[in-house]
């Protein structure tokens, strides 16, 4: 069940960073082409696709984690249902701060707030999830160095939404946040291939303390039981920074096609002589001629025509 709850966290956290990360990618190419059209000030029907995501997963995690706690009432350890309580209080701010997010973005009639306080919301969000994993690697085993990797990602995570109170239009921030939630959901993937399958570290073994909590411990004596775990610690180091260094290749690539995609169309035509066309001319119609200016009528690149007329071919 240990790498069941592994991958669903990854792939959660995987879709809402790369949601958050094309929202935002298509939001900053628009401003800076400077192409607003009527359909862009509308939202989309995705506008609010990771917010969706974010509350239809802690749902879910919480039933979850609410089943593990009742089947765990009336045995002799309490230690798993105790863990799962910690993840419950986490997963129950995310939830407060999708449904205050979407409330906000949709109904601020309901709820008029400052978009401030949704952010204070997520960073509250992601520093209660710092310090779950931070006061869960308290064991001695192999796991506690896959859990301070995963540290640094929250910790980029929870800084930017901060920096964002003061500095809502910056376009880093935004960015490193969703890179931050991608390597997050590719980490716990490799968490689950690294603890759960045999692809763990030679000389260590899994073995579950209770329902959900798992500890990786490397057999053997004491001096080579700390070489097996210094090698499993220099291994899950070198894999972290080989996701670090594949999400960069990864979003760059996708940063340009998106680019593309979204790229403002060419309205604009140059003004003067059209090929096979000759003298460019503007048609304005009028109700009556008589009212326009001598001026204006003789003008060399102006054709007036009476509104019961019906337009000529003006080709030469």
């Amino acid at each position: 069940m240990g790498w069941r709850m592994e991958v669903a966290a990854g792939l959660g956290f995987f879709a809402v960073g790369l949601i958050q990360a094309f929202k935002h990618m298509k939001k900053m190419r628009a401003r800076k082409s400077g192409f607003v059209s009527h359909r862009n000030r509308q939202k989309s029907r995705f506008h609010d696709l990771d917010l969706y995501t974010i509350l239809a997963l802690c749902i879910v995690h919480m039933l979850f984690d609410m089943a593990v706690i009742h089947h765990e009432e009336g045995k002799s350890h309490g230690f798993a249902a105790a863990v799962n309580v910690e993840r419950l209080g986490v997963v129950s701010v995310f939830l407060l701060y999708s449904v205050v997010a979407l409330i906000v973005e949709n109904h601020r009639v309901l709820l008029p707030v400052p978009s401030e306080v949704v952010k204070l919301l997520a960073m509250f969000a992601f520093g209660q999830e710092f310090l779950l994993f931070y006061f869960q690697v308290d064991n001695a085993g192999l796991e506690v160095q896959y859990y301070h990797l995963l540290l640094l990602p929250i910790g980029v995570c929870l800084v930017t939404t901060g920096a964002e109170i003061p500095y809502p239009n910056s376009d880093l921030l935004p960015l490193l946040r969703s890179m931050a939630l991608v390597l997050q959901g590719t980490w716990f993937f490799q968490i689950a291939a690294s603890l759960f399958t045999k692809w763990i570290s030679q000389g260590c073994l899994l073995s579950e303390t209770g329902e959900g909590d798992y500890t990786v411990s490397c057999q053997g004596e004491d001096n080579a039981a700390g070489m097996h775990l210094m090698r499993g610690q220099a291994i899950a180091t070198l894999q972290f920074n080989c996701h670090l260094a594949f999400l960069l290749l990864f979003l760059l690539p996708l940063y340009s096609i998106m680019s593309a995609c979204n790229s403002s169309p060419q309205t604009y035509e140059p003004l003067g002589d059209a090929e096979g066309f000759g003298e460019a001319k503007e048609l304005v119609r009028v109700r009556d001629p008589s009212r326009i200016s001598p001026h204006f009528l003789h003008a060399d690149n102006f054709h007036v025509i009476q509104e019961d007329e019906e337009l000529e071919d003006l080709t030469p």
